[in-house]
């Protein structure tokens, strides 16, 4: 296929993308969800040099506990540098971001598969996740739009990790880590429970790269997987936080109504299962297969149970779907 047709079906692509995810904007200039009237208010407060973060709807001041303050301090810095009402152009951050979301899920499959047309089609079922009442996805500009963008970019950097010498690449993953952690704080528990399942099972590349054995790789491993677990529960229970931990029925006000199957729809859903057998007999072990299994995990026992282990049911559905489409 000629390069000009290339650019032009990506282009046409993500235009599909920008249309469905801007569509609700059509006839609303202002933001449709209450959220992101938070958000704003509390970049505000920061350009007000209200810190520390209180909440901006209680005439009552008290501290607020604010653990997407890296959104926030994003917003405030683009509030100082673009002019106007930030109300007024708020929405055209849903276009920014899913043409960057859009492009960075097309490298990845490309990365993945070295297919242009697989790569298309990765990045045409990422646009089409679609949000409901009970759903967010790519119509608002929320930390969870950053967290995405985050995920995606830790995604391609361990790849790189994996198939260069290129220590540039330990460094920026390491960076968007510190990052998750600081904008969307469930982006970095998700990443981190596929990746240490991943490094568990497939230990030999990394351990090589390292120069000690498989098995002192895990044990090593499994030595930081503890002490970040355990250091993660002290600090919920210190905090007086349990729920930052285990997100229960309450997250999630319409239990159980999203389908890993039938939400994109049958023929979508069976291309993502060809996709994984394809996986498995070309016996290709790629972290995103690891991640779908931990969020299969847990989406099914949120079903049984009515909760979730360190990401909300609604988000952990979210990245699930990136995985489908990919």
């Amino acid at each position: 296929m000629r390069r000009e047709i290339k650019i032009g079906l990506l282009i046409l692509v993500i235009l599909i993308n920008v249309f469905f995810a801007y569509r609700p904007h059509f006839d609303n200039p202002y933001p449709i969800l209450g959220d992101e009237y938070v958000h704003i208010s509390l970049a505000n407060y920061i350009l007000e040099g209200n810190l520390p973060f209180t909440n901006p709807y209680f005439y009552t001041q008290f501290p607020h506990l604010n653990l997407e303050s890296g959104f926030h301090f994003f917003l405030a810095l683009i509030f100082s540098i673009i002019p106007g009402e930030p109300i007024l152009y708020y929405k055209y951050f849903v276009i920014l971001f899913i043409i960057v979301n859009s492009l960075l899920v097309f490298y990845l499959a490309k990365l993945y598969t070295k297919n242009h047309y697989v790569a298309l089609l990765s990045t045409l079922f990422f646009g089409l996740i679609r949000t409901t009442s009970d759903f967010l996805a790519h119509n608002h500009f929320i930390p969870l739009t950053t967290g995405v963008t985050l995920l995606l970019l830790g995604l391609i950097f361990l790849y790189k990790i994996e198939n260069t010498n290129n220590k540039i690449y330990i460094w920026s993953l390491l960076l968007t880590l510190i990052l998750m952690a600081w904008f969307y704080p469930p982006t970095l528990t998700f990443f981190l429970s596929g990746l240490i399942l991943y490094l568990l099972l497939n230990p030999k590349k990394f351990s090589d790269n390292l120069k000690i054995s498989e098995k002192k790789f895990k044990i090593y491993l499994i030595a930081i997987s503890l002490i970040l677990l355990i250091s993660g529960i002290n600090l919920a229970f210190v905090l007086n936080r349990l729920n930052l931990i285990i997100f229960d029925a309450s997250w999630t006000p319409i239990k159980a109504t999203l389908s890993p199957i039938f939400f994109f729809g049958i023929i979508p859903s069976f291309l993502a299962i060809l996709g994984i057998i394809s996986l498995i007999n070309k016996k290709e072990n790629h972290i995103m297969v690891y991640l779908m299994i931990t969020s299969l995990i847990q989406i099914y026992l949120y079903y049984v149970f009515e909760f979730t282990v360190l990401v909300p049911f609604h988000r952990l559905f979210f990245f699930y779907l990136i995985g489908m489409s990919l």
